[in-house]
């Protein structure tokens, strides 16, 4: 059997994987044919304003040009989740963060049933991040539900302005179970 490379653009609708865009996939096989990854995305503008959809493209409205002048945005402050979690896929909310530079902010979320973050379930917004939510209110559910049997989860927001990430934000949420 010969090993061989597949490069390939994957899109991840809703953040699930963890392969980025451009990333190699390794592949065992005697096959010599390329693999294409075409996915399609139906967004619909009519969801709840809690159900925001990530758009992977490029943000018409973000310009990322490097500068030595930049000052890191400032955090966003959640909103909910936060007295404790009563549903097993709710939308995470934070108060929006600014930029003192005036730079377009994109939202990054992540929440997890372990402290570091770094379990095998952990669930995280696209690389890119979400858009700025309206009204001063951004919010993203995780594409899978969460684990019901938890005493606590956590999660984590912060934004960045193309150049530099504001402090992440880290919220430790108790079931109403307990």
């Amino acid at each position: 059997m010969s090993r061989f490379l597949v490069l390939s653009t994957l899109l991840f609708a809703c953040g699930a994987g963890s392969r980025h865009i451009g990333d190699d996939i390794a592949s065992d096989g005697d096959s010599d044919s390329d693999v294409d990854v075409d996915v399609d995305v139906d967004v619909d503008a009519d969801a709840d304003a809690d159900e925001y959809a990530y758009d992977a493209g490029p943000d018409p409205g973000r310009e990322c040009v490097p500068r030595m002048d930049n000052t890191p945005p400032n955090a966003p402050s959640p909103l909910y989740p936060v007295g404790c979690l009563g549903e097993l896929q709710p939308a995470f909310a934070v108060a929006n963060g600014s930029d003192p530079d005036g730079d377009v902010l994109r939202y990054h979320f992540r929440t997890d049933w372990e402290p570091s973050m770094r379990s095998m379930d952990q669930q995280e917004t696209p690389p890119d991040g979400v858009p700025e939510g309206p009204a001063g209110v951004t919010s993203w559910r995780p594409p899978r539900p969460l684990f019901d049997e938890l005493p606590a989860i956590y999660w984590d927001a912060w934004v960045d302005d193309c150049i530099a990430d504001s402090e992440h934000v880290v919220t430790t949420v108790p079931s109403c179970a307990e």
